[in-house]
């Protein structure tokens, strides 16, 4: 796909999956924006607009200095929790859901008048990985 002229922000930019978006967003031409805690060595070198964000805090100010026009979000901070279901306590399923979930209602909210703004609609990508019970 070619990105060229389309203003992308990806949170949770600095590693895993959204690391992996981003390059392949940047390699197909997309104006990128990125946000996550850190900057990654490997993020810097993509050269990206990068806004520290912390997904499991309020949004504020932090997205104020975007584009008018945002053609894609994508939302794939992180958490990993490799343990057993039956060994999870539920203050851990808590925090994953308020990351997971809360966290990109959050971001869609403080976003969503850029993204309807675009021409021909938006992307929304939502990654989360829950622990298996059957593990």
């Amino acid at each position: 796909m070619n990105f060229t002229g389309k203003n992308i922000l990806v949170i949770g930019a600095s590693t895993g999956i959204g690391l992996a978006t981003a390059r392949q967003l940047h390699a197909s031409g997309a104006t990128l924006f990125t946000a996550s805690r850190q900057l990654s060595a490997e993020l810097a070198a993509l050269g990206t607009s990068h806004l520290t964000y912390d997904a499991t805090q309020p949004v504020g100010s932090t997205f104020d200095g975007l584009p008018e026009v945002l053609h894609g979000l994508v939302y794939c901070p992180g958490s990993i929790k490799l343990r057993p279901f039956e060994r999870v306590p539920v203050a851990d399923f808590r925090s994953d859901f308020e990351l997971n979930v809360l966290g990109a209602v959050q971001a869609l909210q403080a976003t969503i008048k850029r993204l309807k703004k675009a021409e021909g609609g938006h992307r929304w990508c939502c990654s989360a990985r829950w622990p298996r019970p059957w593990a």
